[in-house]
């Protein structure tokens, strides 16, 4: 079973845990275990232990796939799995003996409520655990325990309206901290001291990060780029038309930047109409902090009819990709985001190089500009090189179908001595990725290091590995044609790239096809 896979069912099996558990509690009558609800309680509560136990081995299996899957899942998500059934159980017990029914039933809508919160720790507490929204969590547990139990047990109006009041508002408090946590204002300023209480007096050696910029005597050949963030309509391959955020251009993505090694970049952002502000940021690539775009720490967001200069000399060859960092997980989703390549001095050995970010908007998967099928023409012998970048939130497996390929990069760095892969397949985590092909030869054309070698005519025949064929990849018997696609759609089940940090995963690889056609 897939990442993907496995983060929706652990997903599933811990909301119907909830569910189930929280049935067993609203279903339980007054009269105990001795009324017609015994069967049914006793179904939904098992039920309930049984998913729970579910999530339990999916957040395992997910840890072996990577602890940042888990994290969250194990430290938060499964200690409060574990308090709802036993409190579950509890009550249960308590129930079918028709004994102490109010606190029985208290017991099993309060096992519920914390399995509750346990499937929604994923997402609001996050990777790794935050300990506020942890506690916020458990706060909000407490008190819905509470409230069962004023109502169950008929305390009257005023604690019942106190418990109702204070869950309120923990709830709200909690959505506003995270919204704030999650937003600079476009004229905040990064604070002298990063701790609490009072700033830190200057020092006689301290520099602003705006001084933290390029030198002016920086040399190397000027790349000028104008971007332009505003709203604007997307119309997809599928025929819908999505209103999105963007960096110009009439596509989902950004224009691509792409550079030689030596250049010296001076990319311009202007704010049309994006009213929280916007930033740019260089996702995996090294810049001065006074160039780079974290909002409320090395620089001002970027309001609207405003703008901001980015200059830095291109010394970092590799794929890598640039987006908003004000309010990332809306303006990323959105479109905010774009592909940025550094080549080599003296270019690169591929005869097509394509840079290829995979999002996901409209319920569309996108692969570059478009969700429909995309065709690049290449002659027998030439190589093609697909930069892939990961913007979504979680893992995105892609794959080659009808030519063998190598991964030569790997966080959009390049790597040495890799061998020609037989899988077909190259996995990207969250984060810019990319893919690069590389040619094999066919027979009595050559050998090229890290390819298969080919068998002379007077050879037994070998014949080439027969190409996995993925979900989301398509091949035509005989035919040259090698397709790209996410094997499994992407999940949102835990935010990956946060506001203010994002995590990396680049994959490069590299193929001969005749025909490349990526959709």
């Amino acid at each position: 079973m897939g990442t993907p896979a496995l983060l929706l069912a652990w997903a599933a099996a811990a909301f119907a845990a909830a569910g189930l558990t929280l049935g067993a509690g609203f279903t339980a009558g007054p009269d105990g275990g001795r009324g017609r609800q015994r069967m049914p309680v006793l179904a939904l509560a098992a039920g309930g232990a049984l998913a729970a136990a579910l999530a339990a081995l999916a957040a395992a299996a997910l840890a072996g796939r990577g602890w940042w899957f888990a994290g969250e899942k194990l430290l938060v998500g499964l200690p409060l799995q574990a308090v709802g059934v036993a409190a579950a159980a509890s009550g249960l017990v308590l129930w079918l003996r028709s004994a102490a029914v109010p606190l029985a039933r208290t017991l099993l809508i309060g096992g519920g409520s914390a399995m509750l919160a346990a499937a929604a720790s994923s997402w609001l507490v996050g990777f790794p655990p935050q300990p506020v929204a942890t506690l916020v969590l458990a706060a909000a547990v407490v008190l819905a325990t509470g409230l069962a139990w004023a109502v169950l047990t008929a305390r009257g109006t005023r604690p019942v309206a106190g418990f109702a009041g204070m869950l309120a508002l923990l709830l709200v408090a909690g959505v506003g901290w995270s919204w704030l946590s999650d937003t600079a204002a476009p004229r905040l300023e990064a604070g002298a001291s990063h701790g609490h209480g009072s700033p830190a007096p200057p020092t006689a050696d301290a520099v602003s990060v705006t001084d933290l910029r390029t030198p002016a005597e920086a040399t190397g050949t000027v790349r000028r780029f104008d971007l332009t963030a505003g709203t604007h309509e997307v119309e997809l391959a599928s025929g819908e038309t999505v209103e999105a955020w963007g960096f110009g251009g009439t596509g989902l993505a950004g224009p691509e930047l792409r550079v030689q090694e030596g250049d010296l970049v001076e990319a311009h952002l202007a704010n049309r109409d994006i009213e929280d502000g916007v930033t740019l940021h260089w996702h995996g690539y090294d810049v001065p902090n006074g160039e780079d775009g974290v909002a409320g720490v090395t620089q001002d967001a970027v309001a609207p009819g405003e703008g901001f200069t980015s200059r830095f000399v291109a010394d970092q060859p590799g794929t890598y990709w640039y987006h908003t960092h004000q309010v990332s997980s809306e303006g990323v989703r959105r479109g905010l985001y774009g592909m940025f390549v550094v080549e080599p001095r003296g270019g690169i050995p591929e005869t097509s190089d394509l840079a290829l970010p995979i999002h996901r908007i409209g319920g569309e998967v996108v692969i570059g500009t478009t969700d429909g099928p995309q065709r690049v023409d290449a002659a027998v012998g030439e190589s093609v090189r697909l930069r892939v970048a990961n913007t979504e939130q979680s893992p995105v497996r892609v794959a080659v179908a009808g030519a063998p390929f190598r991964v030569v990069a790997v966080d959009g760095r390049d790597l040495a001595g890799v061998a020609t892969s037989r899988a077909k397949r190259s996995g990207s985590a969250p984060g810019p990725g990319s893919t690069s092909w590389r040619p094999c030869p066919r027979p009595g054309s050559g050998s090229r290091p890290g390819c298969p070698r080919h068998p002379s005519s007077s050879s037994p025949r070998q014949g080439p590995p027969h190409p996995t064929r993925p979900a989301g990849s398509t091949t035509t018997p005989n035919s040259t044609c090698s397709r790209t696609a996410p094997a499994a759609s992407p999940t949102s089940a835990r935010r990956r790239c946060g506001p203010n940090s994002c995590s990396t995963g680049c994959r490069d690889s590299s193929a001969a096809p005749r025909r490349t056609p990526t959709p």
